[in-house]
């Protein structure tokens, strides 16, 4: 039986597990170990410091997957022209790779991250007759438009728009994580066949993940945590996260409840909106960390009463906070800042795992805060029907399954 060769596209690829280099690692680790794959990882060397100092080789095999790393310019999170250059070279490298090692692989698995890159499968298709799966993790240019980033009349984004089109309506089979996300793209593409839309969540690895006890925490213990009920925010804190109403509920939370810990754990362009908080004192119950190293997720997620899931509600369906799934799998309760529409609202009322919060809600988000925390045993079964839901839904070898089945019948 022949086997499927299946080249995978991404900047961020191991040992750089944050974001989408974790969920594409964790992805093509799962392809690899069935028999009948052969994977390629075509991506860039990490440009995380952390990461960087590691120093990867450019090719290497990790978990059966021959990884080729390419060295870049520019930087990926500073001005527009920089990621612009930066975006923009990792794209030009792939297509070039991609076309001379063309003979190496028979079907392509890539993400819209970063953009322009639904530019490469399209031309190996019409040149090469390769197939093509594509993985929405952000619907692009509709989050830069609404982020006042680009007009909607500009020539980038017209031109962005056309071609996403085009990439969408030429792929095999398009991959959403999300239903609300899949509404848009229908939307956006009356013309596309719904059955090449396939709903496919992301997930976390309960290899990885697992609850904690308090006890026994130690992320807890390393930084004398004890005696906190610690409300947690781990993650990206980028423009399209409502960090905001977090900060301001933590001024009024902390004249009522003092052992209340607000905690934030990550990066982002709004990260220095809680820096600016904690050095003006605006209110002392505010605590800043940098991303912890994935060896104590587990603790770190299981630290919390219950951890923060944020974004937009103009944003629905254009985005999907992928990291609800790594708090199901530690068993934490979930607040979410979402409209009621978003699959990760669902999500938290299909499971009752936790509470969804926005500005139609009943009551404010600070009662809504003090509500959770003063019923305990509600608490509790949230944290329970969490990992429950998680085990049987949104687990690594799920998602892997449901990918591997669909890269045999592209």
């Amino acid at each position: 039986m022949a086997k499927t060769k299946i080249l995978g596209i991404c900047q961020h690829f191991y040992p750089e597990m944050v974001s989408t280099g974790l969920h594409m690692t964790e992805l093509f680790s799962g392809l690899a170990a069935y028999d009948e794959n052969i994977c390629n990882i075509f991506c860039a060397y990490p440009i995380k410091k952390e990461y960087k100092a590691l120093k990867p080789p450019s090719k290497e095999v990790y978990k059966n997957i021959s990884i080729h790393r390419t060295k870049n310019i520019g930087v990926e999170h500073k001005s527009i022209f920089q990621r612009m250059v930066y975006n923009v070279l990792f794209v030009i490298k792939a297509l070039w790779f991609t076309i001379k090692n063309k003979n190496q692989f028979d079907k392509i698995l890539l993400t819209t991250d970063p953009p322009f890159i639904g530019v490469i499968p399209l031309i190996i298709k019409k040149l090469f007759a390769k197939p093509y799966a594509l993985i929405i993790y952000d619907v692009y240019p509709d989050i830069a438009i609404k982020l006042g980033v680009l007009s909607e009349k500009s020539i980038i984004s017209k031109f962005w728009t056309w071609l996403n089109k085009k990439v969408y309506l030429n792929a095999d089979t398009l991959i959403v994580i999300g239903e609300d996300m899949r509404h848009i793209i229908l939307k956006k593409l009356p013309s596309i066949d719904p059955s090449k839309i396939t709903l496919i969540h992301n997930w976390s690895d309960s290899r990885q993940i697992k609850p904690v006890a308090k006890e026994e925490n130690i992320f807890i213990k390393e930084n004398n945590l004890e005696g906190k009920q610690i409300l947690l925010y781990s993650g990206n804190m980028g423009r399209t996260h409502n960090i905001e109403s977090i900060l301001q509920a933590s001024i009024e939370i902390e004249k009522t409840h003092p052992n209340v810990l607000f905690l934030f754990i990550g990066g982002g362009i709004k990260r220095a909106k809680v820096k600016s908080h904690i050095s003006n004192l605006v209110s002392s119950n505010v605590k800043l960390l940098p991303f912890q190293p994935y060896e104590i997720l587990s603790h770190v997620l299981s630290s919390a009463a219950f951890s923060w899931v944020c974004l937009d509600q103009e944003f629905t369906g254009m985005s999907v906070p992928s990291k609800s799934y790594g708090i199901m799998a530690s068993g934490t309760p979930i607040l979410g800042l979402l409209s009621e529409e978003s699959e990760i609202s669902q999500a938290i009322k299909k499971h009752d795992c936790g509470k969804v919060w926005n500005s139609k809600s009943k009551h404010s988000l600070v009662e809504t805060i003090i509500m959770m925390l003063q019923d305990e045993k509600q608490l509790d079964l949230y944290s329970k029907n969490a990992e429950i839901a998680f085990l049987a839904n949104y687990d690594l070898c799920i998602s892997v399954e449901k990918y591997n089945t669909l890269m045999q019948h592209i």
